[in-house]
């Protein structure tokens, strides 16, 4: 520090991680519920939309970046849509103008709240304006999971689930039929020298139950680091 005393400081650093951003293009009652759901979960959320009754403060947490335009293409162009964006379209009737517009965005993730059929008809759409069909593909639509939804505060459960699936580069389905939990599934090495070594601890890791067989004196060449070595300290 340069001090002429020759003190000593003692320096507290404390870091705060930046909050994942939620942007929602419509502010209906499924969005609000994702508002909420993801309110909970730590989000930084922003809202767009055309209508200022649907923006009210009640409808949303403490906190939500509500942006209200003349149209959803004015709206959308003040969000800060970004590649760390997770955005979720659910708009009554303006859906090709949202997509249209974030389409080209680059994002964590974007989703689409449509029917199947309607997204058929969105897509094709795309298509003839010339957008590339990776930037289609990575569109999540129709969005979330396949948990029966019905009411919006479910369909925010369903969004939120697979939004957090991306975040966290899950495989995502359930618990039970995890692998790694799950250890039913065998695998046989032949072989157990280092390389063959190697390729049962990732097995093992990743959930498998191994069996490793080899001729009664083994071949290696690191055997340090062989479970053949165990074949050998058995003779």
């Amino acid at each position: 520090m340069d001090m002429d005393c020759g003190g000593a400081m003692t320096v507290f650093i404390d870091v705060y991680g930046l909050r994942p951003s939620l942007i929602l293009i419509g502010a209906g009652h499924v969005n609000r519920a994702v508002a909420q759901a993801a309110h909970v979960l730590g989000f930084d959320i922003s809202v767009a939309d055309a209508y200022a009754d649907s923006l009210l403060e009640a409808h949303f947490p403490i906190g939500t970046k509500r942006l209200l335009g003349d149209t959803m293409e004015q709206a959308i162009e003040q969000l800060d849509i970004n590649k760390d964006s997770y955005v979720v379209i659910a708009t009554n009737h303006q859906d090709q103008d949202a997509i249209s517009k974030v389409v080209d965005c680059e994002t964590r993730y974007t989703g689409l709240m449509a029917s199947r059929r309607k997204v058929q008809t969105l897509f094709t759409h795309l298509r003839q304006s010339g957008v590339d069909e990776n930037r289609i593909k990575n569109i999540h639509s129709p969005i979330g999971f396949n948990i029966g939804a019905e009411t919006p505060e479910e369909i925010a459960i369903s969004i939120m689930a697979e939004i957090l699936k991306v975040k966290h580069e899950s495989v995502g389905g359930q618990m039970k039929d995890d692998t790694r939990l799950n250890r039913n599934k065998l695998v046989l090495l032949r072989g157990a020298g280092d390389i063959s070594t190697g390729v049962a601890v990732r097995l093992f890791n990743a959930g498998y139950k191994v069996v490793m067989t080899d001729i009664a004196k083994p071949t290696m060449i690191r055997c340090g680091v062989s479970f053949g070595q165990c074949y050998m300290a058995n003779q």
